[in-house]
C-alpha cells in the first residue's frame, strides 16, 4: 500500500479537505499576528473584529480586539 496524501473524495460526501486546512492555517496565522502584537501600531475601532471569509462561507470572526470598557451603570 503507498502513501495517499489527499483523502479519496466519496460521491455522498462532500469534498471539504481542503476549505478545513485553509481555515486551520489561517486561524493559526490570525492568532501569531495578535501575539506577535501586530495590529499594536494600527488605530483600531472599539470593537476591532478580526477574521475570515471563504468564498463560500459567511464571515467567520475568531477574535475581537480593542473591546470598549463599559460605560453603563447598573
Amino acid at each position: 500500500m503507498g502513501f495517499t496524501p489527499y483523502p479519496q473524495p466519496h460521491d455522498d460526501i462532500e469534498d471539504n479537505y481542503i476549505d478545513g486546512n485553509v481555515q486551520i492555517v489561517l486561524w493559526k496565522a490570525i492568532e501569531r499576528l495578535i501575539a506577535n502584537e501586530a495590529f499594536a501600531s494600527l488605530h483600531l475601532s472599539a470593537p476591532f473584529h478580526v477574521g475570515y471569509q471563504l468564498h463560500t462561507d459567511s464571515l467567520v470572526v475568531l477574535r475581537v480586539l480593542n473591546w470598549p470598557h463599559n460605560t453603563w451603570t447598573r
